[in-house]
């Protein structure tokens, strides 16, 4: 059994890609279970950050489609199939307080959860005004701001 694109349950063989994305924009996080005919109980989607280490619950999805989202202010979408075991998902209008690490979990039965961590960076976006202001009266001048 493979979790695609991060391998094999336990971190055995594990591969860590990351996600990058500026504020604002839609993120992708891909989740796949491979080479298994168990049968699939559910797909957990947690999050941790520097500050908050303990994983959030934030997301269940169900084989029969029920989706428990719990989080995110409504912003994540599941844009996975169960029945074909992919548990991806799409987090619209990312902010700062996005970035951490997101965790994805089968359960299979019988053998247990296999679980895989996907890293997400969100680059901050900057924008620069000019504000002038005349000294003697505090004014701010119209064609400035």
């Amino acid at each position: 059994m493979f979790l695609t694109p991060y391998v094999l349950r336990h971190a055995e063989h594990a591969q860590v890609s990351r996600n990058d994305c500026g504020t604002g924009e839609d993120v992708d996080l891909p989740c796949r279970l491979i080479e298994t005919d168990e049968e699939l109980e559910q797909i957990t989607w947690q999050k941790s950050t520097l500050e908050e280490t303990q994983k959030l619950h934030f997301m269940l999805i169900y084989p029969n489609g029920v989706i428990a989202p719990n989080g995110l202010s409504g912003r994540v979408q599941f844009i996975g199939n169960p029945s074909e075991n992919l548990g991806s998902i799409r987090i619209t209008a990312v902010r700062l307080l996005d970035e951490g690490t997101f965790t994805c979990i089968f359960s299979v039965f019988p053998s247990g959860a296999y679980t895989t961590e996907i890293p997400l960076t969100v680059l901050g976006k900057y924008s620069s005004f000019t504000l002038c202001i005349t000294v003697s009266t505090f004014e701010v001048q119209k064609d400035c701001v």
